[in-house]
Formats: C-alpha cells, sequence, structure tokens
C-alpha cells in the first residue's frame, strides 16, 4: 500500500495528541539536562580551581531539540485544508500518524540519555 485515505478529524487528533506528548516529554527532558548542565558546571569550576590544571575543560552535553513547531505546522495545514480526507504517502503516516519523524529517534536518544542517568 502507497497511499492511504484518513478522515481530516481522525487525522488532528492523532497529531494533536502527539504534539501534547512530545511537549511533556520535552519538558522532562529539558528539565534533566538543566540539572546534568548545573552538575557540570560545577565540576568544571572545580577542576578550573585545581592547580595545575590537569583535564581539559569542556561539556558533551547536547541540549534536546524541542520540534514542536513541526506539529504546530502540520496541524495548521489541516485545520486549512478544505478536504474531509486526506491523502497520505507511507512516510507522511509514518510521520504524522505513528509519530515516527526524521528527528524522532536523536530525540528519543536524549531522552534517553538524561532520563536515564
Amino acid at each position: 500500500m502507497k497511499t492511504v485515505n484518513v478522515e481530516k478529524k481522525e487525522l488532528l487528533s492523532v497529531l494533536k495528541a502527539n504534539k501534547i506528548q512530545h511537549i511533556e516529554d520535552f519538558k522532562e527532558v529539558i528539565e534533566e539536562y538543566k540539572l546534568q548542565i548545573v552538575e557540570k558546571a560545577e565540576e568544571l569550576l572545580e577542576k578550573a580551581k585545581a592547580y595545575p590544571l590537569t583535564t581539559r575543560l569542556y561539556s558533551n552535553l547536547s541540549k534536546p531539540e524541542n520540534h514542536e513547531s513541526d506539529y504546530t505546522e502540520a496541524i495548521a495545514m489541516l485545520e486549512m485544508s478544505t478536504d474531509e480526507t486526506i491523502v497520505l504517502d507511507q512516510r507522511e503516516f509514518k510521520t504524522y500518524v505513528l509519530d515516527e519523524w526524521s528527528w524522532a529517534n536523536d530525540f528519543a536518544m536524549s531522552k534517553t540519555a538524561y532520563k536515564g542517568r
């Protein structure tokens, strides 16, 4: 199957639910990221005060990305559509319905990294 017709109302409902979940996940991950940044900054400060300076001072923590705007854009496009049914190809179905965006793996890895410390 290469395409599927879906009801606009149902697709909007799924997208809005996925957006809410993403926002909740992002809030959790960013709070944990902030805690880790503070811990790392304190650790680096202690190392920087040490003499002689024995280690390089850097942080390998990467800031989680918020993709709320991706959902907002897709929802706005659907709300503007006059069609009652929407044709989705396989990639669009995976993205909008299954919530498997191109960035989803990276976001999942950051969730795991920051939540599972």
